[in-house]
Parts: structure tokens; sequence; C-alpha cells
């Protein structure tokens, strides 16, 4: 099997990843105070922090998924009644789910923005949508349709400016576009998946924090400490943490956190784009690519596609059965990027790439595409 779908969760884990959560499975829970213990929570945020040039590891949430980071940033602003929020037609569920059910329960406005005619995304628009009640930012980072890369640096600039906070969801980004939070002074929240590009384990996420700390807990219950109070403990990352944590999956993130950094993500972003550029270039008739990212930029490795006359899943289904390539079709989550593109509802072919795919894989790809493509 080809495997072209790292952009749901990647494939296959680096064997340092699967050492990890074997050790931290078969060997005796350990508890804090205990001599020679280290703590493998801590450990996972150190690592995470890395790549976001934070200095505090507090500031480090861990969570079960980047939907879940995404909701409990959403409820813990405790945004008013009433209040206006900008966020963008690319987003995936994760953000677009969360702020209609806040919408809905709080009478909130919601403006998405679309992208420009290339296939760029604009930070302009933002600013000329703000309002006087307008109340928080919400955008990815990295489109998981089209890979398109949001111009995160201007877009922080500006909720700097307007000191209003910002949620970014950086699940198809992080551990491949750096984003630097070191010098932040209006609240930024950055949430991330653990299973794609940072090659942990399903049911690990996580979300950073910088600027001011405005959060407030959203979910409630053991901490471990402080557990006469009646109330969540007030200090990070109790506030925001509850419940018997997933040690042997944040173990497991380490172990591909430290990975990524040891590659440097730079360098995986490269070998994607390389792949992606590979595949775009001369592709075969009448295929065509679903919004190409403007200057070849396919850091991500997320290329759609489409035919005139199947639809993704009958190719899909094709690849998977004839030619053994595992690729992802339909909507991925994201409706509304769809209805903006003009693929709606059938959606797209994506082929998504990692760090085990090569060049002689992409050609594989482009021949079977052919072959579907001309029968």
């Amino acid at each position: 099997m080809i495997y072209f779908n790292h952009a749901a969760t990647s494939f296959p884990r680096p064997p340092a990843v699967l050492t990890a959560i074997q050790a931290s499975l078969t060997q005796p829970p350990q508890e804090p105070g205990r001599s020679g213990w280290e703590d493998p929570l801590m450990e996972c945020r150190r690592a995470l922090m890395g790549l976001f040039g934070l200095e505090d590891p507090l500031r480090v949430v861990l969570t079960a998924s980047a939907t879940l980071a995404c909701n409990q940033i959403l409820r813990g602003l405790e945004l008013p009644p009433g209040s206006h929020v900008i966020t963008s037609c690319m987003e995936h569920n994760s953000i677009l789910r969360p702020l209609a059910a806040w919408a809905d329960q709080n009478q909130g406005e919601i403006t998405y923005l679309p992208l420009e005619e290339d296939g760029s995304f604009s930070s302009g628009r933002i600013r000329a949508a703000v309002r006087d009640s307008t109340r928080l930012l919400a955008f990815t980072h990295a489109s998981n349709v089209t890979g398109v890369l949001f111009p995160m640096e201007e877009i922080i600039h500006l909720a700097a400016e307007r000191s209003l906070p910002l949620l970014i969801d950086a699940s198809q980004s992080v551990g491949l576009v750096p984003l630097d939070l070191g010098a932040i002074s209006s609240p930024v929240f950055v949430a991330g998946a653990g299973h794609k590009a940072l090659q942990g384990p399903p049911g690990t996420g996580f979300f950073v924090m910088a600027g001011p700390d405005v959060l407030k807990p959203w979910i409630a219950g053991g901490t471990g400490v402080h557990s006469l109070d009646r109330t969540q403990p007030p200090m990070l990352p109790y506030r925001l943490e509850a419940g018997t944590p997933n040690t042997s999956g944040f173990a497991g993130l380490r172990a591909g956190v430290l990975q990524v950094l040891e590659q440097t993500p730079q360098v995986l972003a490269a070998h994607r784009c390389t792949l992606a550029q590979t595949l775009v270039g001369d592709l075969p008739t009448p295929w065509r690519v679903v919004s190409p990212n403007p200057e070849g930029d396919y850091r991500t490795g997320v290329v759609s596609l489409s035919h005139p006359e199947k639809s993704p899943s009958e190719v899909g289904l094709m690849l998977q059965e004839i030619f053994g390539i595992e690729t992802r079709w339909g909507l991925h989550c994201a409706p509304l990027a769809h209805q903006h593109l003009g693929t709606f509802p059938q959606g797209t072919l994506r082929i998504s790439f990692g760090e085990s795919n090569t060049l002689e894989q992409v050609a594989i790809l482009k021949d079977a595409l052919f072959q579907i493509g001309m029968s």
C-alpha cells in the first residue's frame, strides 16, 4: 500500500514513538515526588514549547484533540452575548461547529471571509470586517483542503493592533511551518493535533497560550493536587486540565515532537513541498488542481484534485482497490470550503504527503491518475 493521507493521520509512526508508548504502558506508574521520577506530561510540554518559541511549559495545555482544544479555548474566553467573531470559509469543523454552537446559544454573529481569486487569503479582509462588537478572530494556519497558508504573522499583528484574542487552528501546519509566539502582546491561542505531522498517536492534542492569561476553566474535575478545593485550582496547567491524562499517548507525542525538532520543520516541509509540486507539475489530463496554491507553496503537502466526469469517491475507491493507493475523498470536514471552491457536495480527491513518501511513489500515483482519467 502507498499511503497519501497524512493530513488525516500520519503513517507509519516512527519507531521512537512506538517505543515510547510501549515503555509507558509496560512500566509501573510512578507517583510525583518518588525518587528519580520524571513527569512525562511536563516533558511533553517542554518538547511542544520548542515549536513555538515559548519559555514557560505551563503555557502548554494537553488535550485529547485539536477539536477539544478549540472548544476549550472558545468556551474559556466567555465571549459576551451578541459578540461578533471573524473567521474564514476554509475552516475545519473543529472551528466551524464550536463557533456555530456558541453563536446559537449567545446570539452571536459570525463573518466567514473568502479566499482571493488566486487562492490566497488577504489579511486586509479581516481589517475591513472588524466591528465595534468584534471579540475574537479564529483562523486556520493552513487549509486541510487546498493546503493554502494564511498570513499568520500579519493576522497576529492585526489582532494585537485591535486588542482582539486570536484562535489559530494549526493542526495542518504544526511541525512544518513555524509560528514564533515569543513576543505577543494580545491573547493568542494555538490549537494543534498530535497525530498528524508531529507523528504522535491519535487521542493527543494541545493548545499553547501566548500573551495575557485570560482563559477561564471550561472542564472541571480531578487534578491530583489541591483536592480540598471546591473548584478548579487557579494555577496552570491544573486550571485547564482535569481527569486522568493520556500519559502513554503524550509520551509518544513527545517522542514524535523531538524527532521533528531534530529533523527540523523546514526540512520536513521542503520534502512535502517537493512531492506536491511534482504531482501538480504536468498533471495528467483531464485532472485539475482545485485552487492551486500561490507560488507553488505546498509546505503542508496537501493537494486537492478533481475530474470533470468522475466523482472523488469513485476515483478514491479505484486508487485503493486497483492500485493500492490510499487517499482521502469527500468534504474533509470543511463544508464551507467546498461551497466556496465550487466542489460541493461531492468534495475533492485529496492527496497529502508525509515524511515516508517518495518521488517514485508520486510517479506511480500520476500513472494511476492517467489510467483512471482516460478510462
